[in-house]
């Protein structure tokens, strides 16, 4: 799969944890060449997904006489510099805050709607970004979501790359039809109670169809 061109977003992010999760570029420097930008734009990028909490120094690689961090995975104790030094910690930027809220969300099976509440970022790029990380093979189908009054599921997707979990069969009308006879019936107690305390019969606004 073609990684993301693109040096900037979510899918470049995706791209970036994708490289260090298979083993294809660990390191700032291995970065720097797979995706062909320059040094500020993957360094200040690795330091804010490790503050995220996204990736953590695994270890550490001499290039020349600076010690680069060897990037891994997840949010663990980091590997103690060679010479005792702190990983520089970076300002938080708006967007791979989002970003990783986005991805956390997805530590356990989430819908759409869910990671859109969860990160703030609309819905269009949150499904680019999830189908660009599918493809990856960084995220699955985990699940499906029971809808209200609809016959499909919405699907729940997850961290991984194992199978999707298969789509299970719309649910059958008599299900759907009981449940919208059963919220014809609440909605009418709702009124009636309504009724009795305020002394009026009119439905309140806002009540649940």
């Amino acid at each position: 799969m073609k990684l993301e061109a693109c040096v900037k977003g979510g899918r470049f992010y995706v791209s970036v944890l994708a490289c260090i999760r298979f083993g294809w570029a660990r390191t700032d420097a291995a970065l720097r060449k797979k995706f062909q930008c320059n040094r500020r734009t993957v360094n200040d990028l690795t330091k804010r997904l490790a503050a995220a909490g996204l990736i953590y120094p695994g270890g550490w690689e001499l290039s020349g006489t600076h010690w680069m961090p060897v990037w891994r995975i997840g949010d663990k104790p980091h590997a103690p510099h060679p010479r005792g030094k702190a990983l520089q910690k970076l300002p938080p930027r708006r967007e791979v805050v989002a970003f990783a809220a986005l991805w956390n969300e997805l530590q356990t099976p989430t819908t759409t709607s869910q990671l859109v509440e969860a990160s703030g970022i609309d819905r269009i790029t949150t499904g680019r970004i999830i189908k660009y990380a599918r493809e990856l093979r960084m995220v699955r189908i985990a699940g499906w979501m029971d809808q209200p009054g609809q016959g499909a599921r919405a699907p729940m997707f997850a961290l991984g790359g194992r199978a999707d979990e298969p789509k299970p069969p719309p649910r059958p009308m008599a299900e759907l039809q009981r449940e919208y006879q059963a919220r014809v019936a609440s909605r009418k107690q709702t009124s009636l109670l309504y009724a009795a305390i305020t002394g009026r019969a009119i439905e309140p606004a806002g009540l649940p169809a």
